[in-house]
């Protein structure tokens, strides 16, 4: 799945820019093999809307794929204590798995991506470890380096129940100069907003998501410094109010990304 007019390295750093946890991955996927990696540090950690740690956090990711099989491994460290989960400085707040399998339509300019995910919280009391099974699909527009997408996914354990999500990135280039933006509009079950922290007796529109992430350079080959930010509004009244009125969560990350050209 190409863009004529923005360069394979473009793309190919571009698989690895955004920073977000969100339902519909904004992240370029690029087969049949590829590599990547990076860390971050993100002003707090975010999940599709629910705060996961409510202070610095370190985030450290590596992607690799063989014959169109992903895997995505993700960690996330404290840096700071919070008594609210229990969580003191260094201890992993997230460990995340993804397994995929991407599928490329390079004709109608179609990627589907079949995942299994999942996630531990080995450090925050009384957290769930949800076991997701889903899909994503993203449809290259004729507009140049623009895509529109949609995913679903449930939980195999039916504790969190499933969600859903529709979403649009946008890839741009200029003089060494990369950007990637997101925006999607997420949805769920009564079991998915609990999960998030929102109403219990709610389903239906959880969050809309907008991000974006501007990448330059080093002097090193193979490595970019990257710099983000993405927030998260919460839709419905009744998981605001169960937030305590908390309508909205902003990240901002800054960090490194490691990929052999």
């Amino acid at each position: 799945m190409t863009h004529s007019s923005l360069s394979l390295k473009t793309l190919a750093l571009l698989c690895g820019a955004a920073t977000t946890v969100c339902a519909v991955e904004p992240t370029l996927e690029k087969g049949p093999d590829d590599w990547h990696g990076s860390f971050k540090f993100l002003s707090q950690q975010v999940d599709d809307g629910a705060q996961r740690f409510d202070d610095l956090t370190a985030q450290t990711s590596f992607s690799g794929r063989f014959a169109n099989v992903g895997l995505q491994v993700d960690t996330w460290t404290s840096f700071d204590t919070d008594k609210a989960t229990n969580v003191d400085f260094g201890e992993f707040t997230e460990l995340r798995l993804r397994l995929d399998y991407l599928v490329e339509l390079d004709d109608v300019g179609l990627q589907i991506i079949p995942h299994l995910q999942t996630s531990s919280y080995p450090e925050i009391s009384n957290a769930d470890e949800p076991q997701w099974f889903g899909v994503d699909a993203w449809y290259m527009l004729p507009v140049e380096g623009i895509e529109i997408g949609a995913s679903f996914d449930t939980d195999l354990d039916d504790h969190h129940g499933s969600f859903f999500s529709v979403g649009v990135r946008e890839f741009f280039q200029d003089d060494g100069f990369d950007l990637v933006a997101w925006q999607s509009l997420n949805a769920g079950s009564e079991d998915y907003h609990a999960y998030l922290g929102g109403d219990p007796d709610t389903s239906g529109f959880t969050t809309l998501e907008l991000g974006f992430e501007a990448l330059m350079p080093l002097p090193w080959q193979g490595l970019w410094m990257s710099g983000g930010i993405e927030g998260h509004w919460w839709l419905d009244s009744n998981d605001q109010d169960a937030r305590n009125d908390d309508m909205a969560e902003v990240m901002f990350s800054i960090g490194v990304h490691l990929r052999p050209e």
